[in-house]
């Protein structure tokens, strides 16, 4: 069955996977992971050689979303946002964390440093 984002009975799509039984096995909590963490009470289950979405009253934006996050492979990105911060004093935030400057520290770690917490060993 092909991905259909127009179907009005609620199963949004139906996608044909190429690959053993046990690569869909695989796929499918994948898919309910990233799905469900967007998009709650969408349902992930298997038919056959399909991997079939249930979308409940999901109108066509939402089933257009599903589809499209079907359809690419997540990525994880790691940003350092530190050095393209400026401080109020003009200068990037990375640049004076070295120097333990006060506001610097506190923009980099959300917290004054008198109100941080200290590492207790849990029992």
């Amino acid at each position: 069955m092909p991905l259909d984002p127009e179907r009005t009975d609620g199963e949004l799509l139906a996608a044909v996977v190429d690959g053993d039984g046990a690569a869909i096995d695989r796929s499918i909590p994948i898919l309910r992971a990233r799905l469900g963490f967007v998009f709650p009470g969408v349902r992930v289950s298997r038919a056959g050689n399909e991997i079939v979405v249930t979308a409940r009253n999901a109108n066509a934006d939402t089933r257009a979303r599903i589809l499209a996050l079907i359809g690419t492979t997540p990525r994880l990105a790691f940003n350092d946002w530190e050095a393209n911060v400026i401080a109020p004093n003009g200068k990037t935030v990375a640049g004076q964390l070295q120097n333990q400057d006060p506001t610097a520290t506190e923009i980099s770690q959300g917290v004054p440093a008198s109100r941080r917490g200290r590492l207790v060993r849990a029992v």
